[in-house]
């Protein structure tokens, strides 16, 4: 996520060569990118939206997906119950944490760190469009 721009104009990854691994990047990039605005859209009717990163955990997509940087990286990679902690205290939490955020090891995180990766309003308005389409919500 933190490589990629949001593709608002290919958001099905139509163009160029596919990589897997950049192909997940944007789809997160995207989630993150619509925090906001799904919070705006929810957050009256007492919805919190959130994200939460798991950390590098061990996992059969990982595995599967980049085997050397598993392999390289096993000694210190999560196991799937630390993965899923920063989720399940973002769930269980009373009161709820702010929403809109990304999570990570129960703190926020920032969406952005390399320059031209965070989106302008008017692009994420753009793929919030595509998004409602694509599941038949009315944006």
């Amino acid at each position: 996520m933190y490589t990629q721009a949001l593709p608002a104009d290919d958001p099905e990854y139509r163009h160029g060569a596919y990589s897997g691994s950049v192909a997940y990047a944007r789809s997160k990039r995207g989630q993150v990118e619509l925090l906001p605005l799904l919070t705006e859209r929810w957050g009256r009717r007492g919805v919190t939206v959130h994200a939460t990163h798991p950390g590098w955990a061990r996992t059969p997509g990982l595995d599967a997906s980049l085997p050397g940087f598993s392999r390289a990286l096993r000694p210190v990679l999560r196991t799937d119950a630390d993965g899923a902690d920063t989720t399940v205290w973002v769930l269980a939490s009373e009161p709820a944490p702010e929403g809109g955020r990304l999570w990570h090891d129960r703190r926020p995180r920032p969406t952005s760190v390399l320059p031209g990766t965070s989106a302008p309003l008017a692009d994420r308005v753009r793929y919030w469009v595509w998004v409602a389409a694509a599941t038949g919500l009315t944006p």
